[in-house]
């Protein structure tokens, strides 16, 4: 009986590894990150100093530190972090606004804008909200 139990659960291995192995590759591939703007980031006053400007292209180079930044939200809606609202140091000069693009159940993405605290909350607000409402049109 032990022998025929470690013969099928090495045939049912043979048929879940590379199950396995699918959905992780589909996991790390849709972990895709688009920048769109950094540069004229650096034209804000508060990118004049080389200390802001560098940390806040240091953010923008590390993947996983994007990534969990824009998936930090749990808000339904729009999320909003402000300086020291935001959890990390290299933040806290700093404002994020992020929503996520759902239909349904499934999460289909991100969009978030990064920049200074005194950003024009109400515009990049609407503008989210506009996005998102011509993304759910399609």
């Amino acid at each position: 009986m032990e022998q025929y139990i470690l013969s099928a659960m090495k045939n049912q291995a043979k048929v879940i590894k590379p199950i396995i192995q699918q959905m992780n590759k589909a996991i790390e591939e849709s972990d895709k990150l688009y920048l769109e703007g950094a540069s004229k980031a650096l034209d804000f006053p508060e990118f004049k100093k080389i200390d802001t400007a560098k940390n806040f292209l240091n953010i923008l180079d590390t993947k996983t530190e994007m990534l969990e930044i824009l998936n930090s939200g749990i808000a339904k809606d729009i999320n909003v972090y402000i300086g020291d609202e935001n959890e990390k140091e290299d933040l806290k000069d700093l404002s994020i606004v992020t929503f996520k693009h759902r239909v349904g159940n499934k999460d289909l993405g991100t969009i978030g804008i990064i920049g200074p605290k005194r950003m024009n909350y109400s515009k990049v607000i609407s503008i989210m909200k506009y996005i998102s409402k011509k993304l759910n049109e399609k």
